[in-house]
């Protein structure tokens, strides 16, 4: 039971996050840059989320398989997209650097 609370506080948390990022974009006029990993899933990710945009007057451009998280997270930082997937425990271990948790806290 803890396992699927914990996997439904995860999917939630990162529906929030898309939906935050996804407002801020919104409020940009110009052509909106969605990066994407080097897989399959990402490639998903990434053209679910330029349909959402087209299908909302926005205009998206997805550029595949740019590489893995810090070179998105790059691209991001220097503006070259502006936007990416990023999965919170990558976000947690490799662009913040914090160590693994001993234990979930989550109940």
């Amino acid at each position: 039971m803890k396992v699927k609370k914990w996997i439904v506080s995860f999917i939630l948390v990162i529906i929030i996050f898309t939906s935050l990022s996804l407002t801020a974009l919104m409020q940009k006029p110009e052509k909106i840059v969605l990066g994407s990993k080097l897989f399959n899933e990402q490639y998903i990710l990434a053209h679910m989320i330029a349909h959402l945009m087209r299908d909302n007057g926005l205009q998206a451009e997805v550029k595949m398989s740019l590489g893995g998280t810090m070179i998105n997270y790059e691209a991001l930082k220097k503006g070259n997209i502006d936007a990416y997937v990023e999965y919170t425990g990558t976000a947690y271990n490799v662009i913040l650097k914090l160590p693994p948790l001993e234990q979930c806290v989550c109940r």
